[in-house]
Parts: C-alpha cells; structure tokens; sequence
C-alpha cells in the first residue's frame, strides 16, 4: 500500500458503515464497524491489500494467544498530542494478559478486547491510528486482522498498553456483512 498519508485519492464511495448494534461509546465494547463500498476495489491499486480474518473454529477461546507480538500500523500521532505522521508507520507490540494488571485496568469488556503494548513504554499506537489493524503473520504466510486499534490512556508510558478490539470474538457480525470469505481487502 502507499505509505503516505498525503495521498487523498478515494478508492470508491462508501454506500453504508455498519457499527455494530452494541456498541458503548462510553466503553468502546463492541468498537467495530465495517464500512461497504459502493463497488470493488481495483486489483491493481498499491494502496490495497488483502488481510485474512481470524479463523472460525477459534471462537470462545483466547485469540490471539498471549506471548506473540502483533504488528500495528498508522498514520497517527508520533506522541500524546502531537501532529499526525505523513508516512505510514509499524510497531510491533506483545500481546498482553487483559486480565491482569495494567490491562485490567483500562479493559472494559474482556471478551472483545486485546491488550498490547511495551509495558516499560516506548512504542504504542496513538491518536488517529484508532481503526488501524493489529496484525500477525499466520501459518499461510497472510497477515491476519487480530485486532483494530481502538483506544488507550495516552501513547507510549510505561505501563499504559493500548487497548485493541479483538477480530476473533465478531467474526460472525463481520462475516454476517461481508459473506463467507476469509480475508477482507484494506486500504491504507
């Protein structure tokens, strides 16, 4: 995909974004939407590429499991506060245990949320990067979708992770919109 977010060229008009019907925004559970086009998308535009979804069978367990790092990638703020980044930036964050501590602390519904982050700080997602994926390579050598940016107490402080939805846990709301495929195409 393009790695600048100066590049404004609009792929398709979206038609309808479906935020899912239990969504809190007091909470951010539930934080997800999928957003339809009006038509597909080009085959052959740099700026799109494919991301496979969680895998069915996994629902109801922990996905991703803890101990991996995932890749997150945006276009947001380099520091709390600051100016948004003009080139596409990647961070690779350790998946945490959402249940303890300092995850439990900015965890608001466990099932649907991940929490990642370099408990001595550091690297982090940041403002305007909400909505970008938390990714890992899977076994077919495809990045697959685990997590979606969502939100944190601030970017980059030792022992504030950032708080990601988890993709696993809505597979059947996005797949109730998008059908039966087992990747999505994303636009950067």
């Amino acid at each position: 995909g393009t790695h600048y977010s100066t590049d404004k060229r609009n792929p398709a008009p979206v038609i309808a974004i479906t935020v899912h019907p239990q969504y809190d925004a007091d909470t951010f559970a539930n934080d997800i939407a999928i957003v339809t086009l009006r038509s597909p998308l080009p085959d052959n535009d740099q700026r799109i590429g494919i991301i496979c979804l969680p895998p069915d069978d996994i629902q109801g367990k922990i996905y991703p499991p803890m101990k991996i790092s995932g890749v997150a990638i945006g276009w947001g703020s380099l520091s709390f506060g600051g100016n948004p980044s003009t080139t596409l930036k990647q961070v690779v964050l350790p998946i945490l245990d959402a249940s303890k501590w300092p995850c439990s602390t900015y965890i608001t519904y466990l099932p649907g949320q991940i929490c990642a982050g370099q408990l001595q700080g550091g690297a982090d997602t940041c403002q305007a990067d909400s909505g970008g994926p938390l990714m890992i390579e899977n076994a077919d050598s495809c990045w697959e979708i685990i997590g979606i940016t969502s939100f944190g107490k601030s970017c980059g402080k030792p022992n504030t992770p950032g708080i990601y939805t988890r993709v696993a846990t809505y597979n059947s709301f996005i797949r109730s919109i998008i059908g039966r495929s087992n990747y999505m195409l994303f636009y950067l």
